[in-house]
């Protein structure tokens, strides 16, 4: 449901790809001085035109045979724990939740809990105390169905999206990464009540515009 017309939020998606490219300038410079000799060109060339990210220098790392695949370059490497790691910048969750409001667009929290197959990725800190203020600022949904998460994480979430009213949504999260274990579109998802009531939610956001 995003409007991607909206002119404030394509200049905050073009700040975010400008930021991303400078990011990932950084982190091939450090691997560079870290003895790695991985091409920029080359990762400029497996963006193909794209917004340049870390898995296109994963992609070039596995090329040159230093990791075996994405994942390995992302635990070993790039990751929050390797010599290659560079920060980036980011907006608060307020902050992103209120733009995609102000787009016409639903929010959804992804990624609330750690998950094994994602190098880096934590719970996210004071959940609970953070939740407040995101339904406040107009969150309507909270990745509950994620294929990396165990059952007890699912049932977690379960109960938190009914504590603070919100739609549990989910999906694979598939990159194409080339990782051995990677959930596919259509292996994991919410239920169909769920894309129901997104949709019963953006219909009547709609009939109170035109109110």
């Amino acid at each position: 449901f995003v409007n991607e017309d909206d002119l404030r939020l394509q200049a905050i998606l073009k700040e975010i790809r400008e930021d991303r490219l400078a990011r990932a300038r950084k982190i091939v410079k450090k691997l560079l001085d870290y003895g790695i000799n991985v091409s920029w060109n080359r990762v400029l060339e497996l963006a193909a035109g794209g917004s340049v990210g870390r898995p296109h220098i994963a992609y070039a790392l596995v090329e040159l045979g230093y990791v075996r695949n994405p994942k390995d370059a992302f635990d070993n490497l790039i990751g929050v724990a390797g010599p290659g790691f560079v920060p980036r910048s980011l907006m608060s969750p307020v902050q992103a939740v209120e733009l995609l409001v102000n787009n016409g667009a639903l929010p959804v929290l992804a990624h609330p809990l750690m998950s094994k197959a994602k190098s880096g990725r934590k719970n996210i800190n004071k959940l609970d105390d953070l939740l407040p203020a995101l339904k406040k600022a107009g969150l309507v949904g909270i990745e509950v169905h994620y294929g990396d998460y165990s059952i007890n994480q699912i049932r977690k979430l379960n109960c938190i999206s009914q504590e603070f009213g919100l739609i549990a949504c989910g999906g694979s999260d598939y990159h194409a990464a080339g990782n051995p274990v990677e959930t596919e579109p259509g292996d994991m998802g919410p239920p169909l009540e769920s894309v129901e009531n997104l949709k019963r939610i953006k219909s009547i956001s709609r009939s109170m515009k035109y109110d």
